[in-house]
């Protein structure tokens, strides 16, 4: 069978770990050989990664986070505003899903992240995003929030 590097293929994931995958799957470098994983937006993942690239985003970021907001698809658009239309409070991929109406819930969320990822280490040379992301354990999700000071800059913008 010949290596298509476009073919598809399926592979069965636990449910709970498909927002893992999808995320994994966005931080592969497209200019990547097969079977070599670049890193991710994983602040530690990328030993090339610079001290510059893995800062947080704050305020002094203010014109490239207005850019990456205007660059941004609707979906991530209102993921950002919910998250800046309550920052400083974490929800869980779930909990924004519902609050946003995406379309296959939290499935959405893990897939726009997967993408906005590759974008934000590509086109803006980030190891981070604009907003905070921790893995939840216990309900096996992720948990995002905003900093008030980037918060203030995406409301700014809505």
């Amino acid at each position: 069978m010949a290596n298509d590097d476009t073919e598809f293929i399926t592979i069965p994931i636990p449910r709970k770990y498909v927002s893992q995958v999808y995320a994994f799957i966005g931080s592969l470098d497209s200019k990547s050989s097969a079977g070599e994983a670049s890193a991710g937006v994983e602040p530690n993942a990328d030993p090339a990664a610079t001290d510059e690239t893995r800062k947080p985003w704050t305020a002094g970021d203010r014109d490239l986070i207005i850019r990456q907001f205007r660059e941004s698809p609707p979906s991530m658009k209102k993921f950002q505003l919910y998250l800046a239309e309550n920052a400083g409070q974490d929800f869980s991929s779930t909990e924004i899903a519902e609050a946003i109406g995406a379309e296959h819930g939290w499935n959405s969320i893990a897939g726009a992240l997967g993408a906005y990822g590759r974008r934000v280490k590509n086109r803006y040379k980030r190891r981070s995003f604009p907003f905070q992301q921790e893995w939840d354990h216990q309900h096996g999700e992720m948990r995002h929030s905003m900093t008030p000071e980037v918060a203030e800059i995406i409301r700014e913008l809505a």
